[in-house]
């Protein structure tokens, strides 16, 4: 399931290193002038830039069909600041300090975190009190900075070692350490050690857990009661208010898992299948298998249930409801005709589904009514091979990414109307793309070269 990045713009000053440059979409310019104001604490007024969301794990690349090369999506690699608000932190592991930045008055604040801070993460907290936690690589620690009006305060926690990613729930009760790993890894490396820290006091607690053999995907169920961990052997589950665990073993190479929302069920897809199973992650759990005509391109689980599977052989989709699916309701088929599909993005309320191809081949979109029985479509193009596509929260609008050409300095990207029948806008861009988040309001696209 994919999910959206952040962008932001940084500031170089005081040693921080760090470079953006982005286009906004559209935002309106009160938003801008409701950003004015000092640090936490100030009399300037509290600031409104909008809170885009974490990013998330995009779906397993799967092997060509046809004589066609995969569908992947373009997901960028650049690691902008953390945003909190109109507060941006930056981390700089070589002088073992975090810097807060202003991005409306550009007024910084550095304070001295754990030896090597490195990876980042915001904590959802009052706007005018920003909050983050870094993790140490130097002393396998992590930091946790709370802005106040005069100062940066700051609590040191241990981590188990290796420790390289985030995840922190919607409402900032918990954050979990765990690792991915780079480079060739060794078999015996299987990350399995995660750290949970519960950060609903004024002195967070940490606690040791485990974890299935290399995890790739680490969430919070909607009411915080449960963390889900995906790994490379199964999903495991552990009760954030007590010690019950689950672990639900899953077989196959390259699987492409997606857990709702709720916590409750599980989407599971094995590279160059036809098959999707539907799982319910508690004992003795339901198991549903749904066999399509061809090998499955691309499929996205919307955070409603909705889910879409994309069969490129015949530019057929199938649309269902997880949870419908196991009380064993029909499934929704929809042929594309003239059309070649092999990628699909769901709103984040599952009632559009954009279709499209990352081969190169294609520089049309359909966009799909997935509420309505008869699943309407719609084809537009963007005049460009599509990378990826980002669509808004409430569903309404879309941005296509445009393939790099070999060589080419330049991008584009094409502001999609998906609820209404209006013609797209092309932007051409000075430098390759990156990566683009959006707001219901507004956007933020950001470009890269050397």
């Amino acid at each position: 399931m994919r999910r959206l990045r952040r962008a932001a713009l940084v500031e170089r000053r005081l040693g921080f290193s760090a470079f953006v440059l982005a286009a906004l979409l559209g935002c309106a310019a009160e938003n801008a002038a409701s950003s004015d104001g000092d640090l936490p604490g100030s009399s300037n007024g509290s600031g409104g830039a909008p809170n885009f969301g974490s990013g998330g794990t995009p779906g397993v690349i799967l092997p060509a069909s046809g004589g066609l090369p995969p569908e992947m999506e373009e997901v960028g690699a650049f690691r902008p600041p953390i945003v909190t608000g109109r507060y941006l932190w930056s981390a700089n592991p070589e002088s073992g300090r975090v810097a807060l930045i202003d991005a409306a008055t550009l007024a910084t604040r550095v304070v001295s975190a754990g030896l090597g801070p490195t990876h980042l993460a915001a904590i959802p907290s009052d706007a005018e009190a920003p909050a983050a936690i870094v993790i140490n690589t130097g002393n396998s620690t992590a930091t946790v900075l709370r802005a106040t009006e005069t100062a940066i305060e700051t609590t040191e926690l241990p981590l188990h070692a290796g420790a390289d990613s985030w995840a922190v729930s919607p409402s900032g009760d918990f954050a979990v350490a765990f690792s991915r790993g780079e480079g060739n890894l060794d078999p015996t490396q299987g990350l399995q050690d995660l750290t949970l820290i519960d950060l609903r006091s004024d002195e967070p607690v940490s606690q040791r857990l485990t974890a299935g053999y290399r995890p790739r995907q680490v969430s919070f169920d909607l009411a915080e009661s449960t963390l889900i961990v995906v790994s490379q052997q199964g999903i495991s589950t552990f009760e954030l208010d007590g010690d019950g665990q689950f672990f639900l073993p899953l077989s196959g190479e390259d699987l492409d898992v997606s857990v709702t929302e709720d916590g409750l069920h599980a989407l599971v897809h094995a590279a160059g299948s036809n098959e999707l199973d539907v799982v319910t992650l508690e004992e003795g759990g339901q198991k549903v298998s749904l066999e399509l005509a061809a090998e499955v391109t691309d499929l996205d689980l919307a955070p409603t249930g909705r889910a879409v599977a994309v069969v490129r052989e015949f530019s057929e989709i199938a649309v269902f409801d997880v949870d419908a699916l196991l009380e064993h309701a029909p499934v929704r088929y929809k042929k594309v005709t003239g059309e070649l599909i092999g990628s699909v993005t769901l709103s984040p309320d599952g009632q559009r589904a954009v279709l499209f191809t990352t081969t190169g081949e294609s520089d049309r979109l359909t966009i799909v009514e997935t509420d309505d029985p008869e699943l309407p479509l719609r084809t537009v193009s963007t005049e460009t091979p599509i990378a990826s596509v980002r669509t808004s929260p409430d569903g309404q609008h879309a941005v296509a990414l445009g393939a790099p050409s070999p060589g080419a300095s330049t991008g584009s990207f094409t502001i999609v109307a998906l609820a209404d029948e209006r013609f797209p806008r092309i932007v051409g861009t000075k430098a390759p793309l990156v990566d683009a988040i959006l707001d219901d309001t507004c956007g933020v696209v950001t470009t890269s070269d050397a």
